[in-house]
């Protein structure tokens, strides 16, 4: 995040910023614009609180939109561009979107423009940064409140939080844990997220001991992670293993706004991949692998999907929301049939597949497909793989014991005829 400082004079920061007009106090929600030249002289306005006339319970779009409209009184102005207009509002995870066209502006004006959307949209309850972009900018400024200082603090050290991804206890999903360090350059944040992944203790870490840094470039959105020989030597031969130690880099990486995908080299050679793991060329991040506190209608689950270099399943953690009407069954069987493969991992289901019926009784789970399960599948070994997904999905639910597969409401024709005996999950099916 770019952590803005407006450069003005203190005394006139005092004055404009941290004194708002008497009748502005106690109103409940406050439109901030930039101090017009007439006020206080010259191009270093500062900003100042206007009441906002708002209905209770407003959204974000109604408040970016009357925002735009403009300062009611003639001491204000607002910090937007004359050529600037609002292509798209979005508010994802927490994060308030905002997309603008037009010309670049000085960056001081650009400081004071983030400043005050920053500060009028995070009073929203549910906003917890924001995001402006100006479309063909290499990358959107993100604030938090943390982020805007209204006050000449140049003499104070300044600090900034860093995200990190560590295994859970269960070692199953990654959890979001921030450090706070020293402010830095944002040329040094990649290698300094690395070092202090590198450097938490064997019982937090999916990263084998004693892996160095060698080095980390980026370039265009893609950053190259240069690790020692240990990341490899010292890595359990363990699907979910290789999977948490990689992807921890990877997710803290992207959390950084000027990565995209992670290229991970090894002893000063690309890897392509470890003992299990196929490595992509540009990782890209997995939101499937963050663990969110469960709340009430999730589930927790264990999908299968094919490796790609493989006829074998990998076990995917993965929490899904369960709607109101919908059994679990149900819902891990539409989440399968609507992943799509990434990183290394496909879905051997071809895509169309839909479900006819379902029903479940003394743990016999029968399930009714369209005929897109069979003509869609290209090869028997697809087809292997494609069954073998389902009933590894399904047969990980605690209350299905078997699953019985019909197309079209007919026993499947399948090109290998010892599927028709396939109904649980058996281990050799499974990386290790």
């Amino acid at each position: 995040m770019r952590r803005l400082l407006l450069l003005l004079l203190p005394l006139v920061l005092l004055c404009a910023c941290t004194t708002a007009p008497a009748e502005q106090a106690d109103a409940p929600f406050s439109f901030y614009y930039r101090c017009a030249e007439v006020a206080f002289g010259g191009e270093d306005g500062v900003i100042r609180a206007e009441a906002a006339p708002l209905e209770a319970d407003v959204d974000l779009r109604t408040v970016v939109l009357q925002y735009l409209k403009g300062p009611a009184s003639p001491e204000l102005r607002t910090p937007l561009p004359a050529d600037w207009a609002l292509e798209s509002i979005g508010l994802t995870e927490g994060t308030a979107e905002l997309v603008f066209s037009g010309i670049p502006c000085r960056s001081l004006d650009r400081t004071i423009l983030n400043a005050c959307l920053a500060r009028t949209l995070l009073q929203l309850p549910g906003v917890q940064r924001v995001s402006i972009l100006r479309s063909g900018d290499g990358a959107a400024d993100v604030l938090a409140a943390k982020d805007i200082l209204l006050r000449d603090n140049g003499m104070e050290e300044q600090e900034e939080e860093l995200v990190l991804y560590v295994p859970d206890e269960a070692q199953r999903y990654l959890v979001r844990e921030t450090q706070t360090v020293a402010a830095m350059n944002a040329a040094d944040r990649p290698a300094e997220i690395v070092r202090r992944l590198l450097a938490l203790p064997e019982s937090e870490s999916a990263i084998p001991e004693g892996t160095a840094l060698r080095s980390v470039s980026v370039e265009n959105g893609v950053c190259t992670v240069d690790l020692s020989s240990q990341f490899l030597t010292g890595m359990p031969r363990s699907w979910n293993t290789e999977r948490l130690a990689v992807y921890a880099i990877v997710n803290s990486l992207t959390e950084l706004p000027q990565i995209q995908t992670v290229d991970l080299w090894i002893a000063g050679a690309p890897v392509e991949r470890l003992y299990v793991l196929e490595l992509e060329n540009g990782l890209a991040r997995d939101e499937r692998m963050i663990y969110v506190p469960a709340l009430d209608g999730t589930l927790d689950v264990t999908l299968s999907l094919t490796c790609d270099t493989m006829p074998l399943l990998a076990q995917v953690p993965m929490q899904l929301t369960l709607a109101e009407g919908t059994s679990s069954v149900q819902c891990v069987l539409e989440a399968l049939l609507a992943l799509e493969g990434e990183n290394g991992l496909e879905n051997s289901i071809p895509q169309g597949t839909k479900i006819l019926s379902l029903k479940l009784a003394g743990g016999v789970c029968t399930l009714d497909l369209t005929a897109e399960f069979l003509e869609g599948c290209r090869t028997a070994e697809q087809e292997r793989m494609a069954v073998r997904e389902i009933v590894a999905s399904l047969s990980a639910l605690p209350e299905v014991e078997t699953v019985d597969l019909l197309v079209e409401g007919l026993e499947p024709n399948y090109r290998d005829d010892s599927l028709q005996a396939v109904h649980t999950a058996r281990n050799y099916w499974f990386v290790s």
